[in-house]
């Protein structure tokens, strides 16, 4: 986070915005990632393989990352 408010700052990007779009990319690629600690440990709960399990939850990853950056793109401009 304290590059975070550097960048924001040097940039003159508002820094809440940029905090979200930083926390939802990082929840997108927790979730889409076939290997992290959270697939693995859903999928070895469900008595599937790491790739069953990221096949599955791919298109939803996928939904929640396009409402993301179609969200992230409106208040961008809408607070430029």
């Amino acid at each position: 986070m304290p590059i975070v408010f550097l960048i924001s700052l040097a940039l003159g990007v508002n820094t809440p915005l940029m905090i979200g779009a930083l926390l939802s990319a990082s929840s997108f690629g927790s979730h889409a990632c076939f290997f992290s600690d959270l697939s693995l440990l859903a999928a070895q709960g469900a008595g599937c393989s790491p790739m069953q399990h990221a096949f599955t939850q791919f298109p939803y990853a996928m939904l929640g990352a396009g409402l993301s950056v179609v969200t992230f793109l409106g208040l961008g401009y809408m607070m430029a």
